[in-house]
């Protein structure tokens, strides 16, 4: 592809260091409503080790993500 089709979407993209816990759990929430996920919902609780990325912000003085 050339530079001018990318130039567009990629001025859009906004990079972030944040995991988007709260997107991803309400997406499962819908998903499991819909039926996709079984009987029970899923244990999520865990799905994201935040550990290392609290880390480095800290490090960097930045507020740690939950």
């Amino acid at each position: 592809m050339t530079n001018d089709v990318l130039d567009d979407p990629l001025s859009r993209l906004a990079v972030t260091y944040d995991p988007l816990r709260a997107a991803l759990l309400q997406a499962a929430q819908s998903a499991f409503q819909a039926g996709f996920l079984g009987r029970q919902m899923p244990e999520l609780s865990k799905l994201y080790d935040l550990k290392l990325l609290n880390e480095v912000l800290a490090e960097k003085g930045k507020k740690s993500m939950q």
